[in-house]
């Protein structure tokens, strides 16, 4: 589970420097693979304040109202000192970003939930993830690209695909040759979680 949540907090996070945020290259801006991406210095867009999180987020997930559940209400309440008030990019903070991961993975959780009992799935197309048996063909690939058409604005490129993916595999949560494992529960809130809390999806 640390493991997990190291790798998870690595990629999600927007990386902080002496000037301001850094972005990562050749790759993406959006996440850190400590074997080959070389930081360098970007002007950063802003970000979503306080008061924006959960208004954001449950609007780029469908999400609603009285599917938020007490805990991730809670989440929000309790990481709100560490949001920023001004939405300024100067005040990203190593505890924000952790706030941000704890706030996504709580949500992510409510997003599964909302589609357990569902044959006509937004996103877990295709994913083991209990309750009303899914006949929808899994596409981890569009599985992916719907988190980003929702929560970036954007399609997400082939390199990023790639990236999710490859943490993925290395925290054991897929496996293109045992979808079973691969099509998880796990699988589906480590994957929404890495896309919630990253960089794309908390600037404004």
């Amino acid at each position: 589970m640390m493991k997990s949540l190291m790798t998870l907090t690595a990629l999600s996070l927007l990386l902080i420097g002496c000037g301001g945020p850094m972005a990562l290259t050749p790759k993406s801006n959006i996440f850190m693979d400590p074997g080959g991406f070389k930081v360098v210095a970007t002007k950063a867009d802003a970000i979503i304040s306080q008061r924006q999180v959960l208004p954001n987020f449950k609007s780029c997930l469908q999400l609603p109202e009285d599917k938020i559940t007490n805990d991730t209400r809670l989440a929000v309440s309790n990481a709100m000192s560490s949001f920023s008030l001004t939405g300024s990019a100067e005040t990203i903070s190593a505890p924000m970003l952790m706030a941000f991961v704890k706030v996504a993975g709580e949500l992510c959780d409510d997003v599964v939930s909302n589609e357990l009992n569902t044959n006509q799935r937004r996103f877990f197309q295709g994913f083991n993830i209990g309750g009303t048996t899914n006949t929808q063909p899994f596409n981890i690939q569009s599985t992916i690209q719907k988190f980003a058409n929702g929560c970036w604005g954007r399609a997400a490129t082939t390199d990023e695909i790639n990236v999710i993916i490859d943490s993925l595999t290395s925290v054991g949560y897929y496996n293109s040759a045992t979808l079973a494992t691969s099509t998880s529960k796990n699988t589906a809130i480590y994957l929404c979680t890495t896309m919630l809390a990253s960089s794309q999806a908390i600037k404004r």
